[in-house]
């Protein structure tokens, strides 16, 4: 199950607030445009094609829209060391709706939403669909290189573009 923390964009070292209970998660994250829900971790070989995950997707309705996909693989610190925000790709944001689903690994989205900075900590089978526009980055575990599945209405909109009033420095997630 996810947990969301949530940050005051200016103190980054400790939550404001933990949710840990699905349904308070999916409130908050509503008000933002932002779904997220649990589907059964895909069970795929490594060399698996993009058209097998699709299928497994089929029938989630929310992605009907989203077609077009991608794999992006995530490298993460070793085991023995400490999550850092230099970790985490850079903070971006795109121009349409995207989703992502956690293929392997764990790690948090860090969604930044007007005055905090949301962390939402995913394991495999994890979906998470984003409103246009809003900033976000990833955030591997350590010890847990992951894969995300990126789904888009095009190609072009899987384009990232930079969110220059966001950033994780000094960011510092739960362990």
């Amino acid at each position: 199950m996810p947990l969301l923390a949530i940050y005051s964009r200016d103190r980054l070292l400790f939550p404001d607030k933990v949710l840990t209970h699905t349904e308070d998660i999916q409130r908050h994250l509503t008000d933002f445009g932002v779904a997220v829900r649990t589907l059964p971790a895909p069970r795929l070989a490594e060399s698996a094609a993009i058209e097998d995950y699709l299928a497994l997707l089929g029938a989630e309705p929310e992605l009907a829209g989203l077609p077009y996909a991608e794999i992006f693989h995530h490298a993460a610190p070793p085991a023995y060391a400490e999550q850092s925000d230099a970790d985490a790709q850079s903070v971006h944001q795109h121009p349409q709706q995207t989703a992502r689903w956690l293929l392997k690994g764990g790690g948090g989205f860090c969604l930044f939403v007007p005055d905090y900075l949301y962390y939402l900590e995913c394991n495999p089978g994890d979906l998470l669909l984003l409103p246009a526009a809003m900033p976000h980055a990833f955030l591997p575990r350590v010890g847990q290189p992951g894969s995300v599945l990126r789904l888009a209405a095009t190609a072009e909109d899987l384009t990232s573009m930079d969110s220059q009033n966001c950033s994780l420095a000094g960011f510092q997630p739960l362990d």
